[in-house]
C-alpha cells in the first residue's frame, strides 16, 4: 500500500505543476523528446528498458517489480495505444512533494483502444548527468 501511495504521489506531481494552456516551447523540447522515447518503450511493453529511463528520484521510491505490476495493470485497463498528440510542456523548478530541480511536465492527449479520451502526464527531471529522466507518470 505504501508503494502504491508513493506512485500516486509521484504521478500527481505532473498534474499539480501545469499552468493552463501553456504551449510547447523550445525550452522544453529535449525533455519532451525524452518523454516521447520513454513512452514508446512503455507502449512496446519494454518495461526493463523503460525502467532505466526513470530518474533516481523515482527509482529510490519504488522497485522495478512494483512499477511493472502497476503499469501492466493500468495499461490493461486502457488497452493498446491508438494515437498520442503532445498537448502541453511546462518547465518548473519546484514541484509539491519533490526536491527542487529542473522539471518539465509533458501532457499528451491520448487515445487507447479501451479509452478514447485520456490525458497522459509525464514529469521529467534533469539529472546531474545532464540527461532527462522520468520522475512521474499518470494516465487520467
Amino acid at each position: 500500500m505504501k508503494a502504491l501511495r508513493s506512485f500516486i504521489i509521484i504521478a500527481m506531481l505532473g498534474l499539480m505543476a501545469v499552468p493552463a494552456q501553456q504551449a510547447l516551447s523550445q525550452d522544453t523540447k529535449p525533455a519532451q523528446q525524452a518523454a516521447d522515447t520513454w513512452l514508446a518503450l512503455v507502449d512496446a511493453e519494454r518495461y526493463s528498458e523503460a525502467w532505466k529511463g526513470f530518474s533516481s528520484f523515482f527509482q529510490e521510491r519504488m522497485t522495478f517489480d512494483q512499477w511493472q505490476q502497476q503499469i501492466k495493470s493500468a495499461r490493461s485497463i486502457f488497452g493498446k495505444l491508438e494515437a498520442r498528440k503532445p498537448k502541453l510542456a511546462t518547465a518548473a523548478k519546484s514541484l509539491p512533494g519533490a526536491p527542487d530541480g529542473d522539471y518539465v511536465v509533458v501532457q499528451y492527449d491520448t487515445e487507447f483502444d479501451k479509452k478514447e479520451h485520456a490525458l497522459e502526464t509525464v514529469t521529467m527531471l534533469l539529472g546531474k548527468d545532464g540527461k532527462w529522466g522520468v520522475a512521474g507518470y499518470f494516465i487520467k
